[in-house]
């Protein structure tokens, strides 16, 4: 009789003690999962930020290059006979009736030079124009992001294509009477390019590119460690 109630005892433990078994396994499963989860989760948001991030800089970079592209070509001291007519087309199809004043006829040959080269330099603007004005669209997304010192990275580079435009405008308007003043010169210095090595105003252009990648390689590097996680 002892014998059985003893073996009846030691089954009601062994379900009780399985029991408990099941539901730790299933508790700590649980958890275990939740965690997992929660690991990927946070992953999934890091990875997301971090490809919304090189996206954002990658693009400000291709922006940045194209206004450097641009700013050379336009202080390009060469200019030929089929980008003068380029440049004439390009504004008679725009209809801008101001930028296309080197259709002139009656005018002298150095007058029509002078016209056709403030053409093609009007023309040549356009890239510089769509590469500033990709860096300020993303410019406002970036500031949310990566807070005001961005803002302080572009602004040398703006500033050279401000400094360029005002040059070019203010050589072509006294051009004329005052051709080899002192202040041409040095206007010349920043309008046209050097041949051979970087003059100074091509350099003062890569120091402001090379500004915005030093900001920006962080976030173009994090694609690739993100990757690896």
């Amino acid at each position: 009789m002892n014998g059985s109630l003893n073996g009846i005892r030691s089954a009601v433990d062994w379900l009780y003690t399985a029991r408990t078994i099941r539901e730790f396994v299933v508790t700590a499963a649980a958890c275990v999962g939740a965690y997992v989860a929660w690991q990927g989760l946070s992953t999934w948001r890091r990875q997301m930020r971090g490809n919304t991030e090189y996206e954002l800089a990658r693009r400000m970079m291709k922006a940045a290059l194209q206004v450097r592209n641009g700013l050379t070509r336009v202080r390009d001291p060469h200019i030929t006979a089929p980008e003068v007519r380029t440049a004439i087309q390009y504004f008679i199809r725009n209809e801008n009736v101001v930028d296309i004043e080197g259709l002139k006829v009656n005018v002298q040959p150095e007058e029509e030079e002078y016209e056709h080269e403030q053409t093609v330099h009007a023309y040549r603007w356009q890239t510089v124009y769509e590469g500033l004005d990709a860096i300020a669209l993303e410019l406002v997304e970036a500031e949310v992001i990566w807070g005001p010192a961005v803002k302080d990275a572009v602004q040398p580079l703006d500033r050279c294509a401000v400094v360029l435009r005002l040059a070019i405008d203010k050589m072509f308007y006294r051009k004329g009477p005052e051709l080899f003043t002192s202040e041409f010169a040095e206007l010349g210095k920043v309008v046209y390019a050097t041949l051979g090595e970087p003059d100074q105003f091509a350099k003062r252009i890569d120091e402001a590119v090379q500004q915005i990648e030093d900001f920006l390689s962080p976030y173009l590097k994090l694609k690739y460690h993100l990757a690896s996680d």
